[in-house]
């Protein structure tokens, strides 16, 4: 289904081409001082995951658009990114600095909100679809009002779960750049279309992905719950924190036992 977007303003930018790319920013930030990165790449979005991983790390490298922490695991060089913000346009700031650096493939880690009541607090949840209700994906790319993760990443992400202790739910979020305008209007209307968590980037990642030529898929572990009377906040609770840690860690196994 096609929507009736106001953004972008200038109706024929689908069309045109943009002034400068992301490579050319980075090569005046020094671009070859971190350039290639592995062409696997994890995204994180706490500051506590952030922290877990640099200590963990081979080598970091800061720069304004981030941290990247090169991360050995089995063997594998993954670099897992973080750092750079919360929201779709930091998150595809990141992205396209990741796609310029030869990131083929890529998992978003992250936290969001329950509208569902099939979810409770550090229940995770693969994310297969993403409602756009965000600005940044519409400079890229008009059509449909839902973008979506790549099907061949999910279902491999999904399946190599399985085999773990963590349960999950598949399904779609919806994308919103504006946390603190969350209505329940809204929360009751995407609930009844099967929608099942709240977050902030998925929308973008997935459109700005596919432009770039990355396969990308992303996890979300359940931080607050929107779907009550009442909102309930989890963000900081150790239950959601170390789910976050073991997501990432068993996305890092996934990468380091996946062939392509």
């Amino acid at each position: 289904m096609k929507i009736m977007c106001a953004i972008p303003i200038f109706k024929d930018k689908y069309n045109s081409n943009p002034l400068y790319s992301c490579i050319d920013y980075m090569s005046y930030i020094d671009y070859m001082d971190f350039h290639p990165f592995p062409d696997k790449a994890i995204m994180i979005f706490q500051s506590s995951l952030n922290k877990y991983f640099a200590a963990k790390a081979e080598k970091t490298w800061s720069f304004s658009l981030g941290k990247a922490h090169l991360i050995k695991y089995l063997g594998k060089s993954i670099v897992v990114c973080g750092d750079f913000g919360i929201g779709a346009p930091a998150a595809v700031i990141m992205l396209e600095a990741l796609a310029a650096s030869g990131v083929k493939t890529l998992i978003s880690i992250g936290s969001a909100g329950a509208i569902s009541n099939e979810l409770d607090i550090a229940d995770c949840l693969i994310c297969k679809s993403a409602l756009r209700d965000e600005g940044t994906s519409w400079h890229y790319e008009g059509g449909e009002n839902y973008s979506y993760a790549d099907k061949g990443l999910t279902e491999k992400f999904a399946s190599y779960l399985k085999n773990t202790d963590i349960p999950f739910f598949t399904g779609s979020s919806w994308t919103i750049d504006a946390p603190y305008m969350e209505t329940r209007e809204e929360i009751r209307a995407y609930s009844s279309k099967g929608i099942k968590t709240v977050e902030m980037e998925a929308s973008a990642l997935f459109i700005v992905a596919r432009k770039r030529g990355i396969k990308m898929t992303s996890a979300f572990v359940i931080s607050d719950i929107l779907y009550s009377k009442d909102w309930k906040p989890r963000f900081h609770s150790k239950k959601v924190t170390k789910r976050l840690e073991r997501l990432s860690e068993e996305a890092l196994s996934f990468f380091a036992f996946t062939k392509g």
